[in-house]
Parts: structure tokens; sequence; C-alpha cells
């Protein structure tokens, strides 16, 4: 009888246990979640979740009695037993048989309490913590309900002391980087689809690229001068498949506005003539070349508008972005009707092709760079300036140099622009083709 009264105190402290780690390893979000599914459990863990004092004045409370009691019994049952064995058998150890004794008791039983009342509760309390909390909070807010002016008295007691230290509870909040970390980590487990994973990494980074990583440079827009003649703008309407075209004037150093190409072809097919000076143009808006893309983002919806030209400091078009350019930074090259060549092209043996205009981010990924070189700068976003900036000159064709782990050379150049690069693992051959 006394064995079992001994295993019941045990698993006792396993249930407080198993209470304290469930509930404190839970995740408010889901607990919240489950209380309104309907589950009382999961509502009565989220408000035991909310008060820490209370709760560690139970689970202690009952750990402490519990192990009082351990001790208690412990030399009142078994220690006489023992000082009968030990001289009965052990005779010559007579004169220190009861430290013998009380020293196996207590290690006995303070091993199978570390085992079986902390170690393994707590374990299985991590596994599925606001399951299991859910299960056992009715139970422990019970318990303190019934010792409330213990517990109460336990709780004031706590909070005085703690006031007199300098040190302020933080409030409960998951960081950026906290997040980041359990993508990655939902990732690499298998516990989050690989796909999914991408899109919240993507979604996460908006804050951390400039628009300058995802816009259209200036020496690549399109767009229609004024005082060009007509029949070069007619060309550019012909043979451009784009949605939208800017309205110059010389340049893009003065830029009028923008212009829809469904509006462009409506007045053509209904016989006017061509005159971009007599057409009405919508306003365009300017940003920074310093905006990050989630700044990019708000300014579109506050502006109500879905494209901009970005400026630098002197207030000289570096480029456009659109709201497809940023929906393209988080769920990669959206399909469009005409068949593009994509940035990026993975070879059988690992290597790469990659076009100059590939954004940075997109690079480190699908080689798994981590740093590159005076990346914190900011004055370079895209696979053409890290080469110019790690060869330190404008590079010639077929120049190649190596960065962690891989050779990059430099295939094709579109005057002083970085047109293609090839990227291979160190080690490996050039393939023939």
């Amino acid at each position: 009888m006394e064995f079992w009264i001994l295993v019941l105190l045990i698993l006792l402290s396993g249930f407080f246990a198993m209470s304290e780690m469930s509930i404190g390893a839970s995740r408010m979000a889901i607990l919240t979640q489950m209380a309104e599914a309907g589950n009382e459990g999961a509502r009565i863990a989220a408000a035991l979740r909310n008060q820490p004092s209370r709760l560690l004045a139970a689970t202690q409370t009952g750990l402490t009695a519990l192990a009082t009691l351990l001790g208690v019994f412990g030399e009142a049952m078994w220690v006489p037993r023992i000082e009968t064995f030990i001289e009965s058998e052990i005779a010559w150890l007579a004169f220190a048989k009861y430290p013998l004794a009380l020293l196996l008791v207590v290690g006995s039983i303070t091993f199978a309490t570390i085992v079986v009342g902390e170690i393994i509760p707590k374990r299985i309390a991590l596994a599925r913590p606001e399951a299991i909390a859910s299960l056992l909070a009715p139970a422990m807010a019970m318990f303190a309900k019934l010792n409330r002016p213990f517990i109460w008295a336990l709780s004031v007691a706590s909070e005085k002391l703690l006031a007199l230290f300098p040190f302020k509870e933080s409030a409960a909040h998951v960081a950026s980087d906290e997040i980041r970390a359990m993508i990655t980590a939902g990732r690499r487990d298998g516990g989050l689809d690989e796909t999914a994973g991408e899109l919240l990494g993507n979604v996460f980074r908006l804050d951390d690229r400039k628009v300058a990583s995802v816009m259209t440079p200036a020496n690549a827009i399109i767009f229609l001068d004024l005082q060009a003649p007509s029949e070069i703008n007619l060309e550019k309407i012909k043979t451009q498949s784009v949605s939208r075209f800017l309205v110059c004037k010389g340049g893009l150093g003065q830029v009028m506005g923008y212009i829809e190409s469904r509006e462009l072809l409506q007045h053509l097919l209904a016989g006017n003539q061509l005159d971009l000076g007599k057409l009405p143009t919508h306003a365009i808006q300017f940003i920074p070349n310093t905006q990050s893309l989630i700044g990019v983002l708000e300014f579109f919806r506050m502006q109500k508008t879905h494209l901009a030209i970005v400026v630098n400091e002197f207030g000289q078009t570096e480029g456009l972005v659109t709201l497809s350019d940023l929906l393209s930074s988080v769920v990669g090259d959206v399909p469009s009707s005409v068949d593009e060549l994509p940035l990026a092209v993975q070879r059988e043996d690992g290597s790469w092709l990659l076009d100059g205009l590939l954004p940075l981010d997109e690079m480190k990924d699908k080689l798994g760079i981590t740093s590159l070189p005076e990346e914190d700068l900011g004055n370079y976003h895209t696979v053409g300036g890290f080469v110019i900036t790690a060869v330190g000159r404008i590079p010639k064709k077929a120049e190649t140099f190596d960065w962690h782990g891989w050779r990059f050379e430099v295939v094709d150049m579109d005057k002083n622009r970085v047109d293609e690069v090839f990227a291979r693992p160190i080690g490996t051959t050039i393939p023939n083709d």
C-alpha cells in the first residue's frame, strides 16, 4: 500500500509539472483560436497564461506540498524498514543505519520524482502544449480556486518583492525575426509547405528590400516622346507589349504622365491620328530610390495608384516600379501573355545562368549565399551590380571571379551593362553546351 501511495504522490507531481510547462509554452494565438471554437479548456488555459503569478503560485504550491509529503512519507514508512534490514543483513553497518537508510530513501525518491514527476511530463507537455494545456487547465484552475487565500498571498508577496528590482515584465509579443526563424524551421523540418514558406519569407523581406531591387531600370523603360515623330511612337506602340506607356518630353528627365495601352488602341481604332500632345495623360507619382518595398506598397495604397517613377537624391529618373513588380517579389515572376525568358535558369549540373537584372535576394536564395561585398551600403541591387562591385570595375566578357564557393563568369555584356552571368560551384567543370 505504501508503494502505491508513493507512486500517486509522484504522479501528482508530474501533473503539476506538466500543467505548468504546457500552459507556459502554449501560444496565445492558438489558445484563443481554440477558445473561439468552443474549447472551454483552452479558454481557461488562456486565462491562466495571462496570469503568470497565479499560475506559478498554484503549481509551486502543489509541487512544494507534494515534495514535503514525499519526504515525510518516505522517512516515516521506509527508513525504519531499511534500518531493520541493515541490522539483520548488514550488521557491520548498523552504526550508520539511519543516515544510510535516509540517504537511500531520499536518493530513490528524488530520482523517481525527477524522471517521472518532472522530465517526462515536461517533455510530453512540450510536444503538444496547447492540447495538453486545454486538458489540464480546468483541474489546475480548480486547485487554484480551492487554495485561493494561500495562492493570493504568494502572488502578492512575489509582486511586492519583484517591485524592488529594476526590471519590468515585457509584453508578450512575437518579433518579425522570431517569425522568420519559425518559417525557416518549418521549411527545414517539413512542418510548413515549401511554397507557403517561400511566400511567407518573401513577404517579410519586403521591409528589407529597396525599390531599386525590383524596378525596371531607366535604360529599359519604354516611353513615348512628345518631341519624337509620330512614326517612331507608333512603332513602339505596335512592337512593345506593355500595358501602359510613359509620356515624356525629350526623355525621362521630363515625365509628363502615362497613358494606358488600351486607351491608345481605342483612339487609333477610331481612325484618329496619333497626336500625343492632345491625348489626356494620367498623373504619375514619384518615390525615392531609398524606399523599401513595404513602403512602396503603402504608398500605392494611400495614393490609389499602381506605378511610380523612382528618382535619386538629385531628382533624376532611375527606374519605374509597378504593383506587378511588388507582386513578383512575393510570388515570383508573374506569367504574361508574351513568352519571356526567366531571369535565372538552372542546369542539370547545378550551375546557373543568371540575367544581369536578377535581384540580389533571388540570386542569394538560389545559390545559398548569405552575404555579398559591400551589400550593406545599398549601392547595388542586381546581379550586374554585384559583379561590378566584386570586380571593382566594368568587367569584360569571359572575366571570372570567385565568391563564397561559386565561380562567376561574365557571359555577355550590353555595352557597359552586365547582361548575363554564369555561376557554377567551384570544383565543377564547364558544360560543353
